[in-house]
């Protein structure tokens, strides 16, 4: 069973249109995505706890930014939607 998921997949695409006639293409490689899976796994096991900081709705990103600028951050800092 894969577990992760790229931007691309989450998002329901992956390429779109930028500035200037750019484009972004966005995804994760499939070595990536499966050390991605041997983390989650290590995650579920308890064998490693991953640290957050603070978790903050969207609307709150100028906070996270600061916290993550203060240079002060001592886990992660994590955006609900």
């Amino acid at each position: 069973m894969r577990t992760v998921a790229g931007l691309s997949e989450m998002l329901g695409g992956g390429i779109w249109p930028v500035r200037k006639g750019k484009r972004l293409v966005v995804g994760v490689s499939e070595d990536r995505a499966a050390l991605l899976d041997e983390i989650l796994q290590l995650v579920c096991a308890q064998k490693v706890r991953p640290v957050i900081q603070e978790t903050l709705n969207f609307g709150e990103i100028r906070k996270a930014y600061e916290i993550t600028d203060s240079g002060r951050k001592r886990g992660s800092v994590v955006l609900t939607f």
